[in-house]
């Protein structure tokens, strides 16, 4: 192991430990002591690859940025048919719901991005890159003729905001919704229309 390969190894050590206190405590209930028992590392060690607390709590906010463009890039494997829109939302939600870091990095840094510029900068670039992604989406499955043109924009901002709404409630719910069936029927509302023919 090379020493840049060591660093990232470490550094990813207590990034992983920062993120379970985070997700068990949020961010201002966790503390740097928390960091340390939990990583293993002492304060000196965390301070050598992270300068504060909230530099641990920026590199989480990168990270799941990275983690958020590698969920785009897989929904790029799917056809531009009609189904896509119900495929690419389970698998969303599925990430989102089956990883519990994931959906509670999520949920502490939304909360977060409330009370702070920097984490609602960060917050709002991870969305607007979903909306351009989800945008590219709809434009291949209308040119492929799959669908008819929509205000494509409005619509992505509502489906985004349905999946986030999901994930809360099955968060709120302890794990207790049936968030496939509740997809599954909203995504064949939206694409078949809820109007009797």
């Amino acid at each position: 192991m090379t020493i840049k390969e060591s660093k990232s190894t470490k550094k990813k050590q207590i990034l992983d430990a920062a993120k379970r206190c985070f997700v068990r405590k949020g961010y201002h209930g966790t503390t740097m002591d928390d960091i340390t028992q939990e990583s293993n590392f002492t304060k000196g060690g965390i301070y050598w690859y992270f300068k504060s607390k909230w530099d641990i709590f920026m590199a989480m906010v990168k990270e799941h940025k990275k983690e958020m463009r590698r969920l785009w890039k897989k929904m790029q494997e799917f056809e531009a048919e009609q189904d896509i829109l119900i495929q690419g939302g389970l698998l969303f939600l599925k990430e989102f719901i089956n990883n519990e870091w994931i959906r509670g990095v999520f949920n502490e840094i939304e909360a977060e991005a409330v009370r702070n510029k920097e984490v609602r900068d960060e917050y709002f670039s991870i969305y607007r890159e979903d909306i351009e992604r989800a945008l590219d989406l709809f434009k291949r499955a209308y040119k492929s003729g799959a669908i008819r043109r929509l205000d494509f924009e409005s619509i992505t901002m509502v489906i985004m905001l349905v999946i986030k709404g999901l994930c809360v409630q099955y968060s709120l719910n302890q794990g207790n919704l049936d968030y496939e069936r509740i997809w599954k029927a909203f995504a064949d509302t939206l694409l078949h229309g809820a109007l009797k023919k």
